[in-house]
Formats: structure tokens, sequence, C-alpha cells
């Protein structure tokens, strides 16, 4: 992409241009954000504390569609797999959202408040908060484990999940 798509806390998405730093484009979202937005296929999907997923054109900024969460994202950037999106709320849900059908495939509430960065793989979806480390099924959300840890950034690796527990220890 010839854009580089930042997010802020004054509610905008803001594009600016890779090469020279000037500004492209800015979209007013509503409410704050601090999750990193996500570029694909030429749309940028950025979610924030209004509870709203958005998608915006890359290219000239223009409203696209959005989705109701029913909870804010704080910190947690989309991610992608092929062609779905997923992300974790502040209500402690980890959700997945099928832009093709511009909808919520399923929502599944494992945690108290995701505040971090989430693992998105074909095998698992991994996500941590205060209380535990938590893998889903990408496909389906049902839970496939859950371990009382409290930790954050999960990162699925070689059929291993590493993550940085409350108490600063890597766990794997």
């Amino acid at each position: 992409a010839s854009g580089v798509f930042v997010t802020s806390e004054d509610g905008n998405l803001y594009c600016l241009d890779r090469r020279s730093g000037t500004l492209r484009w800015k979209y007013p979202l509503g409410a704050r954000s601090v999750a990193a937005p996500l570029l694909l296929d030429g749309l940028v999907y950025a979610a924030g504390f209004d509870s709203c997923f958005s998608a915006i054109d890359s290219k000239t900024g223009t409203f696209l569609w959005r989705i109701d969460l029913g909870e804010p994202v704080e910190w947690t950037q989309p991610k992608a797999v092929g062609s779905l999106v997923y992300g974790a709320g502040r209500g402690g849900s980890v959700f997945c959202i099928d832009p093709a059908s511009r909808s919520v495939r399923w929502k599944r509430k494992v945690g108290r408040e995701f505040r971090g960065q989430i693992s998105a793989s074909e095998r698992l979806i991994c996500a941590a908060d205060e209380q535990g480390i938590y893998a889903l099924d990408p496909m389906t959300g049902q839970e496939k484990w859950q371990r009382d840890v409290g930790g954050e950034g999960p990162t699925e690796a070689h059929g291993r999940v590493y993550c940085f527990a409350s108490g600063r220890d890597l766990l794997v």
C-alpha cells in the first residue's frame, strides 16, 4: 500500500502518504480509537471505543459500512486470516467478522477485558487478559482450552502458544 493508516485518540482514522508523510485523507470514526487499523483487500478496518467495526476505502477514505460489536475495542488490532477478521473487546468477547456478508460470524464471551493483542491463525484464535489465556476455534468460536494464568500478547507458532504472564514470565 502507498498509504500508512493510523487511528487516534482524537477519533479520526488517518491515511498518510508512505513516502512524504503528508495527509491524504482523514475519516471521523466518531470515538477515540487506539487500536491499530487493519488493511485488507483495499479496505481499512478500524474498531474503537464506539463499539463499532468500520470499513473505509483505503484510497479515498470513503466510508463503506459499519457493524455494531456491542462493546468497545481498546488496544486490540483486528487480525485477518484468509477473508475473515478477528478481534477482541473490553467486555471480554472475542469476535469474528465476515467482511463479505458485512456481519458478525460469531462472538464469544470468554474473559473480562481484552486490552492487548490477539493471535489469529487458521488453527487457533488466542486472547489473554488478567484472568486467563483463551484459545478458540477460528470457524466456530468454540473454546478449545483456557488457562487460569493472566497474560498478554499471545502468539501461536509451530503448534505452541507463547504468552507473557502477569508476573512477566514467558509461558509456552
